[in-house]
C-alpha cells in the first residue's frame, strides 16, 4: 500500500519538545479517501528527553486501512530509512519500543485505537496490538504481490516435489561417491579401525593412526585421511553432500534436492537409501526460483553445529548452495526432466561435463545448482554460453565476476547489449576465452575512443597488446599509440632478459631463484604520474619515453618528495654547506658530506643499508653523514661514514660490512678524522680569542 496523495498533504504537527519522561506523544487522523475512512497514527518523539548514542530517527506517521487490510508508513522530511519497515522497527529507529515505551495519548485516541482493532484489554495504550496488527497487514501484502509476481508459494516445497528418490541416485552413491570415499575412522587406542576405502577392520602396523593425518591402508594400501571415531568432524559424520535434478508434481516446477550421506560405520553399506539425509530442496518454475532448508548450522567456538528443523524453513539466498561443496548427479534422462519447465532448453549435461573436466584437473570451478537458477533469471546467461563465451559463465558461477560485475548486464536478451560492445570488437578474442576483466577493459578503452582521446583502432591496439590502460594513461595524447605500446613492451623485454640472467645466474651457482612477476609497467606508471605531478614537459620524447626509466623514476621520486618536504630539504641543504669544508681528498680517495637527501636516498640503496633515513638527524646537526669515494669515481658509492662528536659512529659499505676490512680505506679514514679533529680544536681557539 502506497500512502494517499491525501494524506501526504495533511500538514505534519510541531515537533513535540517536553520536559516530561514520556518517550512519544502519539495522535490519531482519521482522513476520508476513495470513501474508506482511514486511520492515520502519528508518533512524535520527545526531543526534549536528553538521550545517549544513536541520534533517534525522524517522526512516523502510520497509514491502515481496515477495508482493505494495508499499512503504510511516512516519515517527517520524506525520509524512508527502510523500505517496507513495520512499526517495531519504524518506532525503533527513533530508539523507542512500542512495547516498553512511555507514550502519551489521550483516552479518548486510546478507546479509538482499541475499538478500531477490536481488542478488548489494553497493553501499554494498544501500541503492541497495534504493531501486531501492521505486521499482519504487511505480510499479507508481501504474500500477494509475491502471488501476483508468479513466486513460488512455501506449501510448494512438500506439495510439488516429488516424494520418490530420482531414478539412478543410488547406482550413483555406489559406483561414484563411496569409491572416491578415503577415510579412515579408528577407535580410542589408536590402532583399530575402518578403512572406508575397502570397507575392511584393519588394525595400525608400527605407527598408530593420528588425528586429521594421511595414512596407508594396512590391508588395500590406499591412502586414507584418519580420524577418531567418536570426534566431531564433519567427514566422521558424512561422506558428502549430493544435489540432484527432479520434476516437480505439476509438470513446470524443476526441484533440485540435496542430501547429506551419511557414513554408515559399518562401511557395509547394505541400503545406502537409509543414510540419506535431505537437508534442502531448491525450486525453478518460469523465470521464480526459490529455496528451502530444514537443517541450519551455527559456528561456535571453533565448531560448527547443525540442527534439524521442524519443518521446512525459506531462505532468501537462493544461489548459495548450503555447504558449499557438493556432488552433482546427472539422472540419465535429464533432458526429459527439463522438458516441459522453464529450462527445457538448458545445456544442463554441457556444463555438467565441463565441470567434471575441471575438477580432474583440480580446478574445483562448476556449480549445477547456480547455473540452473540463472539460467532461468538471467537470459544473458543462455545467450553467452550457446555463444560459447563460457569463461564468462563460470566466472559468474564462481563469483569472480563480482570485481567486474557492472560490466555485463545480465538480464539482456543479446549478446552486444549484455556486454555493451559491438560484435565486431568480439572477434578479438576466441568466444571461450573471453573474461569480464576482458570486457571491461575494452568497455573503457572504447569511452576513450567516443571521447576522442585515442582513435577506435588505437583502443583495439592497446586491447590486443595486453597493455592496462591505468599504465598508460597519462601518455595517452602525448604520442600514438603504437609507440607508446612498443615502449611498454621493449620495458617487459628488458626485464624479462634481466630476470633470463639472473635465474641463469642462480642456477650457475646452484641458488634458488624467485623470478616473480614484470613491475615495469606500473613503475612507467608511476613515472607519468610523477611527471604529471611536477609538471614536467610529457611532449618531450626523453621525458616521455625516458632510455634509463629506473634512473628517471629516481630523479621523478626525489623531486617529489623535494616539493612535499621542501622546507626540510632546504634545512638539510644549509647544514650541508656549513659541513663543506670537510671534504678532503689523498692516496687516490676523496670524502665529502652528503649535500642533499635524495643523495642519502640514492646511497643507501646502491650500498643495501639505511642511510637513507638519516637525512632528519643530518639536517637538526644530530650527526654528520659522509660519502667515501674513489677519486677516479666520484659518483659511485663506496663507503658511507657517520660522523658524530669528533668520533667515527660507523663506516660501511655494501650490505654493512665495515671499513676496518680496507686497509686503505681505514688508513684514510684514521687520517681524515685526525685532521678534522685539528681543525675542530683551531676553531674553537680562534673562536675563544676573539
Amino acid at each position: 500500500m502506497n500512502v494517499p496523495k491525501k494524506v501526504k498533504a495533511m500538514p505534519w504537527p510541531e515537533e513535540w519538545k517536553s520536559q516530561t519522561n514520556q518517550d512519544v506523544i502519539v495522535t490519531l487522523d482519521w482522513p476520508v479517501v476513495d470513501h474508506e475512512r482511514l486511520m492515520v497514527v502519528t508518533f512524535r518523539r520527545n526531543t526534549g528527553k536528553r538521550r545517549y548514542g544513536t541520534p533517534p530517527g525522524p517522526d512516523v506517521r502510520l497509514v491502515c486501512s481496515k477495508k482493505r487490510n494495508r499499512a503504510a508508513m511516512e516519515y517527517r522530511g520524506g525520509s524512508r530509512p527502510k523500505k517496507r519497515a513495520d512499526l517495531e522497527e519504524a518506532v525503533g529507529a527513533m530508539c523507542v519500543s512500542v512495547g516498553t515505551c512511555y507514550p502519551e495519548i489521550t483516552p479518548e485516541d486510546e478507546a479509538a485505537l482499541a475499538k478500531w482493532l477490536g481488542a478488548k484489554q489494553t497493553m501499554n495504550h494498544m501500541l503492541p496490538e497495534l504493531s501486531r496488527w501492521v505486521e499482519d497487514a504487511m505480510e499479507q501484502e508481501r504474500e500477494a504481490e509475491a502471488r501476483a509476481r508468479g513466486e513460488l508459494e512455501d506449501d510448494e516445497v512438500t506439495r510439488l516435489c516429488p516424494d520418490e528418490l530420482p531414478e539412478g541416485l543410488v547406482e550413483y552413491i555406489r559406483n561414484t561417491m563411496l569409491p572416491q570415499d578415503r577415510v579412515l575412522l579408528y577407535k580410542k587406542g589408536n590402532v583399530r579401525g575402518t578403512c572406508f576405502a575397502c570397507g575392511e577392520t584393519v588394525y595400525a602396523r608400527g605407527q598408530r593412526f593420528r588425528q586429521g593425518t594421511v595414512a596407508k591402508c594396512p590391508d588395500c594400501g590406499a591412502m586414507v585421511v584418519a580420524y577418531l571415531e567418536s570426534s566431531d568432524r564433519y567427514a566422521v559424520d558424512y561422506v558428502q553432500d549430493l544435489v540432484t535434478v527432479q520434476k516437480g508434481k505439476d509438470g513446470a516446477t524443476l526441484f533440485l534436492r540435496q542430501w547429506h550421506l551419511c557414513r554408515d560405520k559399518s562401511a557395509k553399506w547394505e541400503s545406502v537409501e537409509d543414510y540419506l539425509e535431505e537437508i534442502a530442496r531448491y525450486a525453478v518454475r518460469g523465470n521464480r526460483v526459490a529455496k528451502w532448508q530444514i537443517e541450519k548450522k551455527e559456528a561456535w567456538c571453533m565448531n560448527t553445529y547443525r540442527y534439524r528443523l521442524k519443518d521446512w524453513e525459506r531462505v532468501k539466498n537462493v544461489t548459495e548452495v548450503y555447504d558449499g561443496t557438493y556432488q552433482f548427479f546427472l539422472p540419465p534422462n535429464w533432458r526429459e526432466i527439463l522438458q516441459g519447465t522453464s529450462l527445457e532448453y538448458c545445456d544442463l549435461g554441457g556444463y555438467v561435463r565441463e565441470r567434471e573436466l575441471a575438477r580432474r584437473e583440480a580446478d574445483h570451478r562448476g556449480n549445477p545448482v547456480r547455473f540452473l537458477m540463472d539460467w532461468a533469471r538471467y537470459p544473458a546467461v543462455e545467450k553467452l554460453w550457446k555463444a560459447r563465451y563460457t569463461e564468462l559463465i563460470h566466472e559468474r558461477m564462481t563469483g569472480q565476476w563480482r570485481t567486474k560485475k557492472h560490466s555485463i548486464t545480465w538480464t539482456a536478451r543479446k549478446i552486444q547489449d549484455a556486454v555493451h560492445l559491438p560484435l565486431r570488437l568480439l572477434r578479438l578474442k576466441e568466444t571461450a576465452k573471453w573474461t569480464t576483466k576482458d570486457i571491461a577493459k575494452l568497455a573503457e578503452l572504447r569511452e576513450l575512443a567516443t571521447a576522442g582521446v585515442i582513435q577506435e583502432r588505437e583502443a583495439v591496439e592497446l586491447f590486443t597488446a595486453g597493455v592496462e590502460i591505468d599504465n598508460v594513461r597519462q601518455a595517452l595524447g602525448h604520442a600514438t599509440v603504437h609507440k607508446v605500446v612498443k615502449y611498454v613492451e621493449k620495458l617487459v623485454a628488458e626485464e624479462e632478459a634481466k630476470k633470463d640472467a639472473e635465474e641463469a645466474e642462480a642456477k650457475k651457482n646452484r641458488m634458488p631463484y624467485y623470478r616473480g612477476r614484470v613491475y615495469s609497467p606500473e613503475t612507467y606508471r608511476d613515472y607519468l604520474a610523477d611527471c604529471v605531478r611536477l609538471h614536467l614537459n610529457l611532449d618531450d620524447r626523453e621525458v616521455l619515453f625516458p632510455a634509463d626509466l629506473e634512473a628517471a623514476h629516481q630523479r621523478t621520486i626525489a623531486q617529489v618528495k623535494y616539493q612535499e618536504n621542501k622546507a626540510a630539504w632546504k634545512k638539510f641543504e644549509k647544514q650541508a654547506r656549513k659541513l663543506a669544508a670537510m671534504a678532503w681528498e689523498r692516496d687516490g680517495l676523496l670524502i665529502r658530506p652528503a649535500r642533499t637527501p635524495g643523495e642519502l636516498t640514492a646511497e643507501g640503496k646502491a650500498l643495501h643499508h639505511c642511510v637513507g633515513g638519516y637525512a632528519d638527524r643530518m639536517a637538526a646537526g644530530e650527526t654528520v653523514i659522509l660519502f667515501i669515494r674513489k677519486a677516479e669515481e666520484p659518483d659511485t658509492p663506496f663507503y658511507t661514514l657517520e660522523y658524530r662528536n669528533g668520533v667515527v659512529v660507523q663506516c660501511r659499505t655494501s650490505h654493512n660490512a665495515t671499513y676496518e676490512q680496507d686497509e686503505s680505506v681505514k688508513n684514510f679514514v684514521d687520517a681524515w678524522v685526525e685532521r678534522a679533529t685539528k681543525k675542530d680544536k683551531e676553531r674553537k681557539k680562534a673562536a675563544t680569542a676573539a
